[in-house]
Parts: C-alpha cells; structure tokens; sequence
C-alpha cells in the first residue's frame, strides 16, 4: 500500500485541503489510474481501513462487485 499523503503535499497549496483532512466525511482522492492518492481519515473509517489506509489501493476495491 502507498503511503498516505495530504492534499497539501499532493497539489502543493494550503487552500482549503486542511478542512477536507479534518472533515468528519469520508473524502477519497483518485488519480487518472484509478488509484486512490488521498483518503481522509473518515474515508478510511467507512470502508474499515483506518489502520492499514486507503491510498495506493485500486478504487475499484472499495465499490460493489455490480459496480465495478
């Protein structure tokens, strides 16, 4: 598994990226690959993965198998 990076080190802008990391919602970045490169810790919460994390991990594993 990757290793989990914050927005701010992803785009390289303060901004707003602080508000998303904290934000009680689950907020999953995917790349143009279909890899997840950020995941807030309550994203990691809702799919069981707060230890282990969710970057690097193809999003098709996080969707239903009739989803993908």
């Amino acid at each position: 598994m990757g290793e989990r990076r914050s927005l701010v080190d992803l785009v390289g802008d303060e901004g707003g990226w602080p508000l998303i990391d904290a934000s009680p919602d689950g907020v999953i970045v995917v790349d143009h690959d279909g890899e997840v490169v950020f995941s807030n810790p309550a994203a990691g919460s809702l799919f069981a993965a707060a230890d282990t994390g969710l970057v690097g991990r193809p999003v098709d594993d996080l969707l239903p198998e009739a989803q993908r």
